[in-house]
């Protein structure tokens, strides 16, 4: 599922979805928010994520906020660096300005310059809009034309009445209207788990099958399968191409992935991941195989080493003619507030490890990321032959988080409410508080013989979005509800 650079630089949807893999843990703090993230390419302008998330996914890195209500960041401008390495010196490039946010602290739009070595030069301008319940429904790009700007790209996003989205939708401007390009249709079980995901291209007349993917879970609501498959437009069915069959240890745990491909018949084994944990759930192994149509033969395995939940080191090795031999490994510094100063990327040249890249990372009181660099070296592992540095300049505010992003184990019907809706659970419910988006308590409610589902009354209460914030003696769950 290719897209060109533009949805590249628009993929930041504020939804968290479901991955097919168990996170590397090397490289879980660049986690993408978009699903189709695959066969990007890369831009000289860089667009760094931090910005395209209301609540921001890199705030102290390792760190998770439990709070209801917490500082966000209102960026003011970000600049952004290169490294010259015929001067041997950083070299502006390019910065964001003009960033403007909603009242819900949702960024509404920025505007992208470049250096050209004595002024700056507009060069892309990007919009987002959402709707009542946070959702981002359309997010837009303009690029300069030396006088003007002009739409060139946007992607459309609908939404069920669960929040979960339903249609992405990517146009490009003619010049005189939008013309539709591709789309992705989704549905989902009960639980909200992806049951399919349905790409289409638009042919000038109808949307046209491309392929798909159908998951399928067991009761623990782990994903046993992903099957992609391609559409056959001669005999219009959809033609099995290959699939992931996983495995889970009572925590969840991924034991095993086994990746097949379809032969016309069957299913053929091709790759075998395996992993291993240890008593904290932390990932410590993970073996890649590869399948010789008689048995599993070892490809590379990484080890990871742990203080606590904290990641300290991942060693990647190669089996080589009986014996495993290093490749690469990465060591994660920690400053006593647990954050990630620096990353350390090493190869192995056989005899002693050579610096590869490193990256690092500043913060603030509040843990909020102020810069981050990133610096490549050359086979020698001396000198730095390119780089790039990031500096944001932003102001914090009081804003909401979601404790659980649409947590299963809740329900409010109906929602959107014209004030009156009923709170369902499938634990116990002690304490009902419900907050404005301005971060004020509006209503309370306790309860001292456990109920699980109570009917609450906000007929009077001003139209907008709430937070329903509900507690059971041991967890923390919250849930939004519309009143209109």
């Amino acid at each position: 599922m290719k897209k060109t650079l533009l949805f590249a630089i628009l993929a930041f949807s504020i939804n968290a979805f479901a991955q097919h893999q168990p996170s590397d843990p090397l490289l879980s703090y660049l986690s993408a928010n978009s699903k189709h993230n695959s066969g990007h390419q890369q831009s000289n302008f860089q667009h760094p994520s931090v910005i395209y998330s209301p609540s921001n996914p890199n705030q102290g890195m390792n760190h998770s906020s439990r709070d209801l209500f917490g500082l966000e960041q209102r960026f003011d401008s970000i600049y952004m660096w290169q490294w010259d390495s015929l001067s041997l010196a950083w070299q502006v490039q390019s910065k964001f300005i003009d960033i403007l946010y909603d009242a819900n602290n949702y960024p509404t739009s920025f505007t992208g310059q470049l250096w050209n070595g004595s002024s700056w030069d507009n060069y892309l301008q990007l919009y987002f809009t959402y709707d009542a319940n946070g959702n981002q429904t359309l997010a837009g790009f303009r690029q300069w034309t030396g006088t003007s700007w002009q739409d060139f790209f946007q992607t459309v996003y609908t939404y069920d009445t669960h929040n979960d989205v339903l249609t992405e939708l990517d146009q490009v401007w003619t010049g005189f209207s939008w013309m539709n390009t591709d789309q992705y249709l989704y549905t989902y079980d009960g639980n909200h788990n992806d049951l399919t995901e349905t790409e289409q291209n638009w042919d000038g007349t109808t949307w046209v099958n491309i392929g798909r993917y159908v998951y399928t879970y067991s009761a623990n609501q782990d994903e046993l399968t992903d099957v992609y498959q391609t559409w056959d437009d001669i005999d219009q069915v959809w033609i099995n191409s290959d699939r992931d069959v996983n495995t889970y240890d009572a925590n969840h745990n991924k034991l095993t992935d086994t990746f097949q491909t379809w032969n016309g018949i069957s299913w053929d084994d091709t790759f075998l991941s395996t992993y291993t944990y240890d008593g904290n759930n932390n990932m410590i192994t993970q073996l890649s195989q590869n399948w010789d149509n008689t048995s599993w033969e070892n490809s590379d395995k990484t080890n990871y080493t742990y203080s606590g939940h904290t990641l300290l080191t991942g060693l990647r090795q190669h089996w080589n003619f009986g014996s495993w031999v290093n490749a690469s490994r990465v060591t994660y510094t920690h400053d006593v507030n647990n954050l990630t100063p620096s990353v350390l990327n090493e190869d192995w040249d056989g005899s002693t490890w050579l610096k590869s890249d490193q990256s690092f990372f500043s913060y603030d009181e509040n843990e909020f990321v102020l810069g981050q660099g990133n610096r490549t070296f050359d086979d020698a592992g001396e000198l730095i032959i390119e780089g790039d540095s990031t500096h944001y300049y932003f102001r914090t505010v009081t804003g909401t988080k979601d404790l659980v992003t649409d947590d299963s184990s809740l329900s409010i019907y109906p929602n959107p409410s014209t004030g009156k809706f009923t709170l369902t659970s499938l634990g116990s419910i002690n304490e009902i508080e419900v907050f404005n988006l301005l971060g004020e308590c509006v209503y309370t409610a306790r309860y001292d013989n456990g109920l699980t589902s109570t009917e609450i009354n906000m007929s009077g209460y001003a139209k907008g979005v709430y937070m329903v914030l509900v507690k059971d003696g041991t967890k923390l769950s919250s849930k939004k509800i519309m009143i209109q």
